[in-house]
């Protein structure tokens, strides 16, 4: 068989040798490795990069390869090859485990957690702010105010609201609020600028059902998803069918079926409980597919699949 050129690339034989004991440290166990002294015979391409050496000797050896340095004359860097740093026929690479300065270096310069934390300081810089927020319900208190950048980085509403020559936010730099409480608005913000909630498991599911509103509103489907998230660890029988009607009202699916499962699974207890039958009266739209998709359950024993339609009525849920 005929011998391509890349066939033809000369190799160079050397040696990798531990020059310490080499250990897999975990939580519960350290388990050694290699020995020191141990050589391990090595064949590479001249022009193949180091980071095939480091990948293949961590996991022959049963070690983590980002805990592991190894030194020619320098310190190697994945992208070396052995002609770069000039390796000849029987020279000796070092390999050691990494110290911990050495990872420090390595580490970004700011962690996930200081980044969050830098533009959740955001929120009370008003020096920089170009933009507010301003609520309807609240006409005598300061606006909340914000950035531009963000929230344009961060939602398509914005980025339309404040497109030349768009919408009125665009030349106002306002944003007017409806219906809407100041602790609402405010952790849309946390969310938009922090990418959580931080208190929103501490919240009633009164609060969650405004943040899922204010989330449809403004087309922020993260933190939608959050607040459906957070709205079914405190589904009850008291409250399951305002969850419901607001499932449906702001396009919550995954919602809407927890409420008809819990719905399902609980259909005594739901039914015949005082403040379930109130809800239901104040919106008997709801009757129908309720009980459709009970008899559905009763007759396959399957979760309902069926899609609520609801038809348009007064909103059920509070801005207060």
């Amino acid at each position: 068989m005929s011998r391509g050129p890349a066939d033809q690339e000369p190799s160079v034989e050397f040696i990798v040798k531990a020059d310490e004991d080499l250990y897999l440290e975990g939580s519960q166990r350290t388990i050694p490795r290699v020995r020191a002294g141990n050589q391990y015979s090595c064949l590479m391409k001249v022009q193949q990069t180091f980071n095939s050496l480091f990948r293949h000797y961590a996991k022959h050896h049963g070690l983590r390869k980002d805990d592991l340095v190894y030194y020619f004359t320098e310190q190697l860097q994945p992208d070396d090859t052995p002609a770069s740093v000039h390796l000849l026929k029987n020279d000796e690479i070092i390999v050691r485990k990494k110290r911990e300065e050495e990872k420090e270096a390595m580490d970004p310069m700011c962690s996930d957690e200081t980044y969050f934390q830098n533009f959740s300081r955001l929120l009370s810089d008003t020096e920089h702010c170009d933009c507010s927020f301003v609520l309807s319900n609240e006409p005598d208190e300061e606006p909340i105010s914000a950035h531009k950048a963000v929230l344009t980085a961060r939602g398509e509403y914005f980025r339309a609201a404040f497109r030349k020559g768009g919408m009125r936010e665009s030349s106002s730099s306002t944003i007017q609020i409806d219906n809407h409480v100041r602790p609402t608005v405010q952790r849309m913000l946390e969310f938009i600028y922090t990418n959580k909630v931080a208190g929103l498991s501490k919240c009633n599911a009164n609060e969650i059902l405004h943040t899922l509103r204010l989330a449809e509103e403004f087309l922020l489907p993260g933190l939608k998803s959050l607040c459906e998230r957070e709205a079914k660890k405190q589904m009850n029988r008291e409250n399951v069918v305002q969850m419901l009607f607001c499932s449906d009202k702001y396009d919550a699916e995954h919602l809407r079926c927890a409420c008809m499962d819990f719905i399902t699974a609980n259909s005594e207890e739901v039914v015949s409980n005082p403040t379930f039958q109130n809800e239901l009266k104040a919106m008997p739209h709801l009757f129908i597919p309720i009980l459709e998709t009970l008899a559905q359950a009763a007759n396959n024993g399957g979760r309902p699949t069926k899609r609520l339609k609801v038809e348009k009525c007064p909103a059920a849920v509070s801005s207060k």
